[in-house]
């Protein structure tokens, strides 16, 4: 899933310097992958994260993700402390870069102006 969450944020970023041939080629092997692997599931912040931000990029999606929220604070107390570890913490949420689609989709909400706040 990190994966597929990369490469939608690199076509994001390098579209305007790409032909609509090349465009549609990467949103295919994007699709095609992406598509064989369900929204639900085991670890759920991570598929929320990779297909809510291909939602974002397809247009499909343009406001907050309830979903996706409602799993980030179900992991941390109210008063932000994680109740299992604070390195489980970093590594999931924080952006340890271990589950980059976890912990970048909050800010793919936030710079598109996506999320709750």
């Amino acid at each position: 899933m990190g994966s597929f969450f990369s490469a939608i944020l690199a076509l994001d970023i390098v579209y305007e310097s790409l032909s609509i041939e090349d465009i549609i080629k990467c949103e295919q092997v994007i699709e095609n992958q992406i598509s064989k692997v369900n929204r639900e599931g085991s670890w759920k912040t991570i598929r929320y994260g990779t297909h809510g931000t291909w939602d974002l990029y397809k247009g499909i999606r343009s406001g907050h993700d309830d979903k996706y929220y409602s799993a980030i604070m179900n992991q941390i107390t109210p008063d932000g402390v994680s109740p299992v570890t604070n390195h489980y913490a970093w590594e999931r949420v924080g952006g340890g870069d271990s589950r980059v689609s976890k912990s970048g989709y909050m800010d793919v909400l936030e710079f598109t102006r996506s999320t709750r706040l």
